[in-house]
């Protein structure tokens, strides 16, 4: 399981329903950006499918969605699920977002994790670079 830091905990609870995290105070990102990782134990079923976004506000009131993790709404049969979803904003507050869809009767994905961390490999790219 990955290490998080306590003050950066968005959502450290168990998840059966669609879950906003708490908001956290970070005063923007910076230009390279953080990243919100999102760890998940155990799920109930192949039908049940989570979405996982960050969301930013400047009021920790009003929240809009600001990265979504790249491959989309995920369903799987068994295991843990460890999300990493990049993000920069000039925003005061961001939170993790759980959402689940597609769910039949009632689901469970366990105490899920979602902190913010440092941003690695922000300038990694798959083009060549002849200047060396």
């Amino acid at each position: 399981m990955p290490v998080y830091d306590a003050n950066l905990l968005s959502i450290n609870a168990a998840v059966t329903a669609t879950k906003n995290g708490t908001g956290l105070k970070i005063r923007g990102s910076g230009v390279r950006g953080l990243a919100m990782r999102f760890y998940i134990p155990s799920t109930t079923g192949t039908t049940n499918q989570m979405l996982a976004t960050v969301a930013a506000s400047d009021d920790d009131s009003t929240y809009t969605t600001i990265a979504t993790y790249v491959e989309g709404a995920q369903s799987w049969a068994s295991g843990a699920k460890h999300w990493v979803v990049p993000f920069a904003t000039s925003k005061k507050y961001v939170r993790a977002v759980l959402t689940l869809t597609g769910s039949t009767g009632t689901p469970n994905f366990g105490t899920c994790i979602a902190g913010v961390v440092d941003r690695v490999h922000a300038d990694w790219s798959r083009d060549v670079d002849f200047s060396a």
